[in-house]
């Protein structure tokens, strides 16, 4: 027989807080004005209709998630205007060619 593991789903109290934390202070509330939540953390202000319950924290890395921080440091070339040479447009039409400046 194997010996007893607890599983994530079982709770494990600890007998030392359950001497400190009695009934009346589990009821007890904090007023809501006492209670500081850093600015990074509340929701956003303005959200979006995609992103309502987002706080800014989570905007801010979905960001840098896409690391488009790197575009400040290293900013994308710009393209010439020379027409671009590539086998998998020969079969568009002459028109369709000229709009996508290909040869």
């Amino acid at each position: 027989m194997t010996a007893y593991k607890p599983l994530d789903s079982h709770v494990l109290v600890d007998g030392l807080l359950l001497e400190v934390i009695d009934c009346d202070w589990a009821k007890d509330v904090l007023p809501f004005e006492d209670i500081l939540v850093p600015l990074q953390e509340l929701p956003d202000p303005e959200p979006d209709s995609a992103t309502a319950n987002l706080t800014l924290r989570q905007l801010e890395s979905r960001w840098s998630d896409l690391l488009l921080g790197e575009l400040q440091k290293t900013p994308p070339s710009v393209p010439s205007n020379e027409p671009i040479s590539n086998p998998d447009y020969r079969g568009l039409s002459a028109s369709a060619r000229s709009r996508l400046n290909v040869r």
